[in-house]
């Protein structure tokens, strides 16, 4: 290979092959857990919590890079990553399905044996096609195995808009 070619691909694949400096390092963002009311999204109606994180979602390997997209990519002891989630009401293959995207990324769906009572639940509820819900994403080591879970009070309701904070007394 000329001079020339050989720097071309040494330029295209610099840091894609181990040069002798050892491993890259990955960065240590083992958590980026939240608190208070931080699902909320515009008009959407919020859904309240539940206690820890009950409601699974399924398919997330068919989503793993945008799930890795959301999470920063592969850490290096996992990550634990807390957002909101959406929860929107689709159909496949004729069957009602309950889809679950974080941030306009598709990450999976709820499990249909859990469909039916959510739609009944959002339907007694007063609830649309849409609503926010508070998810946590899970990763492994080196972005291993991708996980997400809902945190939602059942039956299904509304959470109440937190109270203004009030102006000091003193």
């Amino acid at each position: 290979m000329s001079g020339l070619g050989s720097a071309i691909f040494r330029a295209l694949f610099k840091g894609l092959i181990n040069t002798g400096s050892g491993p890259r390092e990955l960065p240590d963002r083992r958590s980026d857990q939240k608190v208070g009311f931080f699902w909320a999204d515009g008009d959407l109606p919020p859904l309240a919590p539940g206690r820890g994180w009950q409601q699974a979602v399924v398919g997330e390997s068919f989503y793993h890079q945008n799930l890795s997209d959301l999470t920063g990519g592969p850490t290096k002891y996992g990550v634990v990553v807390d957002t909101g989630a959406q929860l929107r009401r689709s159909e496949w293959e004729g069957e009602a399905t309950i889809e679950v995207w974080i941030n306009g990324l598709r990450v999976g769906s709820i499990p249909g044996d859990d469909v039916d009572d959510l739609l009944d639940e959002m339907d007694d509820a007063g609830i649309g096609e849409r609503a926010t819900v508070k998810a946590r994403i899970t990763a492994g080591y080196k972005g291993a195995h991708y996980c997400v879970q809902l945190s939602l009070a059942r039956p299904l309701k509304l959470r109440r808009a937190p109270r203004p904070a009030r102006p000091d007394a003193g």
